[in-house]
């Protein structure tokens, strides 16, 4: 089986069809990845870091529906021990060869007087990210941060958002994570 795993902007972009604002083209190109996995037959990765992430940037009452369609349409990762031993591999090997420092320093830069703590706490769920991934094996780690994209390198074939061919049409079908499951498509497609 060949799986794969997606960050949580991915995520966030292609099922809940959400974005910061100025990111809302990346909505369909994520759904287009999704889709294009699917038709692959890749089987999509998600570790609990993410559904961590995804739960708490959503409204309380948007959870259980969130997770309904999570558990049901992706492999679900939990953060376990091996994933733990993948994610300090990670942090000691990036660590070493000063790629943490140089984006702490990054951090500072960019958000004065409050990147260090910031980026700490970023860094660690990212790296429990990765370390889910890396645990399950997977064929590819997508992701459009640049960062992650930094921790991965040499551990996961990284991978970024492609663009949608011109000559594709958008026929997806993804639930609308915000109504109740009965409401949902009975013929989303399921991993």
């Amino acid at each position: 089986m060949n799986l794969v795993c997606l960050d949580c902007q991915l995520f966030s972009w292609g099922v809940l069809g959400r974005a910061s604002k100025g990111q809302e083209d990346k909505i369909p190109r994520a759904q287009f990845l999704i889709k294009h996995l699917d038709e692959t037959r890749a089987a999509i990765v998600i570790p609990t870091p993410v559904v961590t992430e995804l739960l708490m940037g959503a409204d309380p009452s948007e959870r259980a529906n969130i997770l309904h369609v999570l558990e049901e349409r992706f492999y679900v990762r939990e953060f376990d021990q091996m994933a733990a031993i993948h994610s300090a591999d990670v942090w000691n090997k990036k660590r070493k060869d000063g790629v943490e420092a140089r984006i702490r320093q990054h951090a500072i830069e960019v958000i004065p007087g409050e990147g260090n703590g910031w980026m700490r706490s970023t860094l660690k769920v990212d790296i429990m990210i990765l370390g889910c991934a890396i645990a399950a094996n997977v064929s590819a780690f997508y992701t459009n941060d640049n960062n992650l994209k930094k921790w991965a390198d040499g551990f996961l074939p990284v991978r970024g958002l492609p663009e949608i061919p011109e000559q594709s049409p958008m026929l997806l079908n993804f639930p609308n994570v915000l109504q109740p499951p009965s409401a949902q498509s009975p013929d989303a497609a399921q991993p």
